[in-house]
């Protein structure tokens, strides 16, 4: 079980004119504070691992999740994006077998969770985009 928790931030001068009478023109200036781009504020990682060396048999569950992080970054808070969190399950499972093979399968994502990306500092969803389990198998030999 792994627990990270990080805070990572940018100071930035945020500057606009505005016309306050016809020909007056006030420029103002304030120092605003955002999220560095792609930076999540905690990670959680979690392994469960199996491995029985009779068999040639070997198996991991692993846990991750990352917290929201911003995906593109603006000077206009409305105009941010953020990547929302999402819990991703995957499994990977090895097999010795006869003659120096090795058969491998691995699944990401096993559960099909989407990617969730929302509009400003609010959260109002933007867009959501599907991402279906990814299963791979593999055979090798040691030659």
């Amino acid at each position: 079980f792994n627990y990270t928790r990080a805070f990572s931030s940018v100071d930035y001068l945020y500057e606009w004119r505005e016309e306050v009478e016809p020909g007056v023109w006030v420029t103002h200036r304030d120092t605003k504070t955002r999220l560095l781009q792609g930076q999540a504020p905690w990670a959680i990682n979690v392994s469960l691992s199996y491995a029985n060396d009779d068999t040639g048999t070997t198996a991991a569950l692993l846990y991750n999740n990352l917290g929201r992080s911003l995906d593109k970054a603006s000077l206009d808070p409305p105009d941010r994006r953020y990547k929302e969190s999402r819990p991703l399950l995957d499994i990977a499972v090895t097999q010795t077998l006869p003659f120096g093979l090795t058969m491998k399968m691995t699944g990401k994502n096993v559960t099909g969770e989407p990617e969730v990306f929302t509009q400003g500092d609010h959260g109002a969803e933007s867009s959501y985009e599907e991402a279906n389990p990814v299963w791979s198998v593999s055979l090798s030999a040691k030659l």
